[in-house]
């Protein structure tokens, strides 16, 4: 039976926030009586929050403000994403294999794409990406909304794809290629800000994003996207594109609060209990969502 939600911040988002802030302060802060109160003063922020008002990457975002101030750094999740960057391209040439003997490369390329949502340390501790995207590229979409978005496609020129997490953005390129090599035009979206580990412009760079398409900077610092907090560059290309794809749980928590006037295209997968029953889905589903059909689920 599908519930009904909204994309405001609930108490069960609460455990999954101070997972992602007790594994930082188990890394960064060596004493215990430090962490302690650390932790109770983000216990206070949140108490003083009001979570119905703030979509869980917002109240995210305002935790993790707290946390950087005190650690003294402004990418906490820094090695990390070095370290998934570096594995996924070392899988790379294993990627492009299972896109090339794929019946439907542009499933497959949606696929894979989706398949790097994984690559998550803001939400998940230990993954094997091999074993993700051999898994996935085989699953089918719980969500499957492939039949419009091809048409979408087959009718839009410029696309605005809007980024999520680092290590994923290598496995983005082959979806991307298969887009240009369409006749598309593609512009790629990184933060504009460390949060969490998403990707950055010195990520895209290190991967050769850069190398195959336009990479502009969003102007967000959330791990997700608001209109209110992207720059007048993210809105320039945004009124030029004829299709948005969006990567990520965050830009679906976000974005379907906004209204862009085109095509809008959710993929990713789904990590959290509370969306996965309002959709009727299983929790790591693969989703490929049209924001028009957005309210049938919610």
């Amino acid at each position: 039976m599908i519930q009904s939600f909204s994309m405001r911040s609930h108490i069960e988002c609460v455990p999954c926030i101070l997972n992602s802030v007790i594994r930082i302060l188990n890394e960064k802060i060596e004493d215990v009586e430090t962490r302690h109160e650390v932790f109770r003063n983000i216990i206070k922020e949140l108490g003083d929050s009001n979570l119905y008002t703030l979509s869980p990457p917002v109240l995210t975002a305002k935790l993790h403000e707290y946390l950087k101030e005190f650690i003294g750094s402004e990418d906490l999740y820094k090695d990390k994403k070095v370290l998934c960057n570096k594995g996924a391209l070392e899988i790379y040439p294993h990627v492009e294999e299972l896109y090339n003997e794929a019946e439907d490369k542009l499933e497959s390329a949606i696929k894979i794409a989706i398949s790097g949502n994984l690559i998550d340390y803001g939400a998940l501790n230990n993954f094997d990406i091999n074993s993700i995207v051999d898994d996935y590229v085989h699953r089918d979409f719980a969500i499957n909304n492939y039949t419009e978005f091809k048409a979408d496609l087959e009718k839009a020129t410029n696309i605005l794809y809007i980024g999520d997490n680092t290590g994923e953005i290598v496995l983005d390129r082959l979806l991307i290629k298969h887009l240009i090599g369409m006749g598309k035009k593609v512009v790629f979206t990184v933060k504009s800000a460390p949060i969490l580990n998403d990707a950055l412009i010195e990520d895209a760079i290190a991967v050769g994003m850069t190398e195959i398409t336009d990479v502009i900077e969003s102007g967000c610092v959330l791990a997700g996207t608001t209109l209110a907090g992207t720059n007048e560059l993210f809105h320039k290309k945004l009124a030029e594109a004829d299709m948005v794809i969006a990567k990520g749980q965050g830009n679906f928590e976000t974005l379907t609060e906004e209204t862009l006037g085109k095509p809008l295209y959710y993929l990713f997968l789904c990590k959290c209990d509370k969306i996965a029953t309002a959709f009727g889905t299983n929790k790591f589903d693969l989703m490929l969502l049209n924001h028009g059909n957005y309210k049938k689920y919610f």
